[in-house]
Order: C-alpha cells, then structure tokens, then sequence
C-alpha cells in the first residue's frame, strides 16, 4: 500500500511512525518548504496522547525535553484559588501529562522519521496543488523547483494545517490521536474505503464533541461565575461554587476531551501490524 501523508507537522510525523510501526512500509511525507524548521511555542499533552507517544516508543527522548505539570490551578485577580486539581500520574492515570516546546517534539518526530522509514521519507520542497482521484488510486500533484510532480498513492492523508491545500487543523493532542487511528485501520479493514469509514467513524464524533466544548468555553465557566459572583474576592471558594459544582466542571472538561481517566487507561492500544504482503 503506497500511502503519502501531506505536511511533516506533529500529526504528520506521528502518522508516518505509525503506519511504519504497523509494518506500511511505502510511506511519504511532502512539505512545500525547501528547509524544514520545527517551529511553535509550548504546548500541553494530555495522558491520551503521551499513551500514544509511549507506544511509538518515544517516552525515553521526550523525557529531558518534557515537563510533567502535576496540578494545574486557577487563581482571581486577587490570586485567591478558584480551583485546582492534580493531572496525570498525579492523578491515577498510567501516564503523565507533558508540557513540550512543539519545535522539540516535532524535531524528535521528524528525527525519528529519518531514523526508522529512510532519511528520504520526507520530501521537502513538495507544495501539494492537487490530488486526482482514480479508480484505484489517487494522484498527489506537487509543485517542485522542477515543476509539477505527479505520484500515485493508495491513500493521500492531510496534516499540513490551517495553510494546506487539504485543509485541516487541530490540537496537539487531538492530533496525535488523529495520526494514530488511521494506522490502525488501514492495518485491520479488507479495503481503504472501509478503513476510511472506520476512521472516520471513531475519530469525528469525540474531536466534534471537543469543539463545541471549546466554543462553549468551558474553562471560562469556573473564571466568569467566580468573578460575577465574587467580584471583590472571597474568603472561602465554597462560598461562591456549590457543592459539587467545580467537580461537575472538572469532569465535564475531561470527558469532552477524552482524557477523563477511565478513556485513556483502559482503551485498547492503537498498534497494530499489517500482513508480510503490505
């Protein structure tokens, strides 16, 4: 199965070491930028995605780059404690939260690329204009310093952001999962088109459910209520919340992004591998 993947971002590397780790061993990743330069600020990974991560067996190189946040807070303008609760290990799940600079992780993704497929595997100077969809396979049109370069493939994934062609866009975390899945039923559905439906299928309905959460601006539900209803402070927080309110709030937050500690230590692992004739 040839399968090019669209933009060596987080999503996209974490895609290729994926579908390589399940024995896919045509795999290519195209960027239209000549030098490739991991770029970005910090960025925070849920326990999901450090689960994902571990399994690509990367854990042993985020660790020196990585910080491990044990207990996010809230404060007032007064810096009075709205709310605060422990994260990852800290908090029973089998993994721990990170805190990464996203050029350092996208620099040992993309390390880790040149180290497993082949230094190769990542064509830069690749802009992608086009994909042509055939019969049996798509073609992904590139323009290159030596004009448009046309390159059949079984799959043509997206994760080249906001500014691709293919357009597409989402968390850290989120994105992580996102790369992880389609390896995984690529490996195990009888076609593409059933792999495509599967993926889909699990990956669409939890991501939908975390954008409405985002744009009903969930986290401001504990900053707003405690300053419309304490504007001048206060001297206990249970005098502002009800019982069992911030706790409701808590739990609300992890479950539309699917790290409430239930999903991530007992979902089954995302690797798999593909037949000898892949």
């Amino acid at each position: 199965m040839s399968i090019v993947i669209v933009g060596p971002g987080i999503g996209g590397l974490a895609a290729a070491l994926s579908l390589h780790e399940a024995g896919h061993r045509d795999v290519r990743v195209f960027e239209r930028v000549a030098d490739l330069r991991p770029l970005g600020v910090g960025i925070n990974l849920l326990t999901a995605a450090v689960c994902a991560l571990t399994e690509l067996g990367l854990m042993v190189r985020m660790a020196e780059p990585a910080a491990a946040p044990s207990t996010p807070a809230y404060f007032n303008r007064y810096g009075q404690r709205i709310w605060c609760e422990p994260r990852g290990s800290h908090a029973g799940y089998r993994w721990p939260q990170l805190s990464v600079y996203r050029g350092r992780l996208q620099r040992i993704l993309l390390e880790t690329v040149h180290d497993r497929l082949d230094p190769e595997a990542v064509l830069t100077g690749h802009q992608l204009v086009a994909v042509e969809h055939g019969v049996d396979a798509d073609v992904a049109c590139s323009d290159t310093d030596a004009g448009v370069v046309r390159g059949g493939a079984d799959v043509v994934v997206r994760a080249g952001g906001i500014h691709s062609a293919l357009h597409g866009s989402n968390g850290a975390s989120q994105t992580i999962l996102d790369a992880r899945t389609p390896a995984l039923h690529l490996t195990t559905a009888p076609t593409v088109e059933q792999a495509l439906t599967r993926y889909e299928a699990d990956r669409r309905p939890p991501t939908t459910a975390l954008v409405h959460s985002n744009r009903r601006q969930v986290r401001e539900h504990v900053m707003v209520p405690a300053h419309e209803r304490a504007p001048h402070g206060f001297g206990d927080i249970g005098e502002v919340f009800a019982p069992g309110e911030l706790a409701d709030y808590a739990t609300s937050c992890k479950r539309a992004a699917v790290f409430h500690p239930d999903a991530p230590n007992s979902r089954q692992s995302l690797t798999r591998r593909a037949s000898a004739d892949e």
